[in-house]
C-alpha cells in the first residue's frame, strides 16, 4: 500500500510539471497569435485592405488577433474584389475560373498545381460561406 502511495505521488509531481508546461505553452501561442496578426496588419497590408478587413462584420468576433482568419480574408479579397460586386457574382465567377483553369504554354506543372489549388481554395471559402448563411 505504501509503495501505491509513492508511486501516485510521483506522478501528481509528474502532472503537475506537465500542466504547468502545457499552460506556458498555450499563453506563448496566444502571445505570438496576436503577434503575427499584428505583423501581417501591419507589415503585409496595405491601407485599403487593412480598411477592407476592418470593415467586415465579423472583424471584432472572429477575425481580430487571428493570423489565420485574417489571411483566409486577405486572400479572398486579393481574388474578388469586393467592390461592384455580389455575393453571388464572386462565386459565379470563382467556378468560373476553377472550370476554365488550363495548363498555360511554357508552364510548369508546379506553377500550374500552385494555381489550381489558389482557385480551389477560393471557390472552397465561397462555397462554405453562402452554405452557412
Amino acid at each position: 500500500m505504501d509503495n501505491r502511495k509513492l508511486e501516485q505521488d510521483g506522478f501528481d509531481i509528474m502532472y503537475q510539471a506537465e500542466i504547468k508546461q502545457y499552460l506556458e505553452r498555450v499563453q506563448a501561442l496566444e502571445e505570438n497569435m496576436i503577434r503575427a496578426y499584428a505583423l501581417i496588419i501591419g507589415t503585409y497590408c496595405s491601407k485599403f485592405i487593412q480598411g477592407w478587413v476592418k470593415e467586415n462584420p465579423e472583424y471584432e468576433s472572429k477575425i481580430r488577433d487571428d493570423p489565420i482568419e485574417i489571411l483566409r480574408v486577405v486572400s479572398t479579397l486579393m481574388h474578388a474584389p469586393v467592390w461592384a460586386r455580389y455575393p453571388y457574382a464572386s462565386l459565379n465567377d470563382a467556378i468560373m475560373r476553377m472550370l476554365n483553369l488550363n495548363l498555360q504554354d511554357g508552364e510548369y506543372l508546379t506553377d500550374y498545381v500552385k494555381r489550381f489549388k489558389q482557385s480551389h481554395d477560393e471557390l472552397r471559402s465561397h462555397i462554405v460561406k453562402k452554405r452557412l448563411e
